[in-house]
């Protein structure tokens, strides 16, 4: 159950992360394309799970993908 939280605690920090990402990519960068801001989600999505995987080592693939999503 512990897992579960700390899971939940952790998508809610990367959507928050995101997100915030997201306002700063688009004022930065107002006339960026789609594709640009999608390979700066990509790379964040990917640092996220590997945060995600060092911290849960033991977890299931469903509950890292749930994680990075």
């Amino acid at each position: 159950m512990g897992n579960t939280n700390l899971i939940c605690q952790l998508l809610v920090g990367a959507k928050h992360l995101e997100d915030k990402l997201s306002v700063i990519a688009k004022n930065s960068s107002p006339n960026a394309s789609p594709v640009q801001l999608l390979v700066g989600a990509k790379h964040l999505e990917d640092k996220l799970s590997v945060i995600a995987k060092n911290s849960f080592p033991n977890a299931s693939p469903v509950q890292l993908s749930v994680v990075s999503s």
